[in-house]
């Protein structure tokens, strides 16, 4: 527990900041693989289909 700065004696839990970042950061990478190696090929072959098609 880390003293609360704003009112005097109360104590809040502490915040690992670097820990976020590197949480966020891992999310990001997941979904930036998600969208382009995982998505984008079948994707652009429905694209391809559906335009022949029309």
């Amino acid at each position: 527990m880390v003293p609360d700065e704003v009112a005097p004696g109360e104590t809040h839990p502490a915040v690992n900041v670097e820990a976020r970042i590197r949480n966020k950061s891992r999310l990001l990478c997941l979904i930036r693989w998600i969208v382009n190696d995982a998505l984008a090929p079948p994707l652009a072959l429905l694209a391809t289909r559906s335009w022949k098609i029309s």
